[in-house]
């Protein structure tokens, strides 16, 4: 199953890159420069969170896990009129696990044990203060994602049916997420952030690519829609960036967690909604 997968990981990695098409012009911090310009340092980054995994078919409920997540990665930010442009790339790993929430499950919850990995990209634009940079990111992942399901309890045959899908074969499956990254001289980050992540029980190609398609399009032109208010504004620029990318991004996870492959008539996928703080030193 990783055989037939695995190449299309990678191809979604690839069509990751229409961040490059967003230029409009060369000026400033934005533009074709902008989005090919080389990320000068590297940064390893570690985070702590607690997810909750939730399938809209499954009558019973999960537990929920303690993720612990490490990225490796290049970071570049850049300052223009008195604006923070943040761009990062990287690939993680992460393990998830019941037994490592610091919220306690309740009796006949499903437990879950996950190993996740994938590739990703983040973003968006903030402001100095003092020796602080705070920058409001807008993240964006493609997700490997193996799951061990452990009911508690005795389950229906349907929901049986719904975790058996899921789980055992590594799956693929997307991550949004909005978090603000408060940069301390230049070297160490804190983060805080939301995430809502998908696992699709199978992948099937041309409904994806259509999605995909839908998707990526409507961040591109949100995006460029975006930075050109952040051109023109630098002061309300940042913030009203950071609202209208997560809002579509998280516009498209709310729809696929109903439909994986939205607005294509699909399956359901398992989903997970998480907090995470964390740190990263660049170099």
């Amino acid at each position: 199953m990783l055989s037939r997968i695995l190449p299309a990981f990678l191809a979604a990695t690839f069509l990751a890159i229409p961040s490059t098409l967003t230029a409009q012009s060369d000026d400033g911090p934005l533009g074709l420069k902008r989005n090919l310009r080389p990320l000068e340092h590297p940064f390893l980054e570690a985070s702590y969170g607690i997810a909750l995994p939730s399938q809209k078919l499954f009558t019973g409920s999960f537990a929920p896990v303690g993720m612990l997540e490490a990225k490796l990665g290049y970071t570049d930010i850049r300052k223009w009129k008195g604006v923070l442009d943040l761009d990062e790339k990287f690939i993680y790993g992460g393990y998830m696990k019941s037994e490592y929430s610091l919220l306690q499950p309740d009796p006949g919850e499903v437990e879950a044990e996950m190993v996740r990995f994938g590739t990703g990209a983040r973003g968006g634009f903030g402001f100095p203060v003092w020796f602080l940079d705070i920058v409001p990111y807008s993240l964006y992942s493609f997700d490997l994602t193996k799951a061990t399901l452990s009911p508690t309890t005795a389950l229906a045959s349907a929901d049986s049916s719904i975790l058996n899908r899921v789980e055992g074969a590594y799956r693929f499956g997307h991550s949004f997420e909005a978090g603000i990254q408060f940069r301390i001289f230049k070297s160490i980050s804190a983060l805080a952030s939301f995430q809502g992540s998908v696992i699709f029980p199978r992948f099937v190609f041309p409904k994806w690519f259509g999605s995909y398609m839908l998707m990526a399009g409507s961040m591109i032109l949100i995006s460029n829609f975006a930075e050109d208010i952040v051109r023109s504004s630098p002061i309300l620029g940042p913030v009203i960036y950071f609202v209208l990318r997560n809002g579509v991004a998280f516009a498209f996870y709310y729809a696929l967690r109903e439909q994986m492959n939205w607005p294509f008539p699909s399956e359901t996928p398992l989903a997970m909604e998480a907090i995470r703080i964390g740190g990263s030193i660049s170099f």
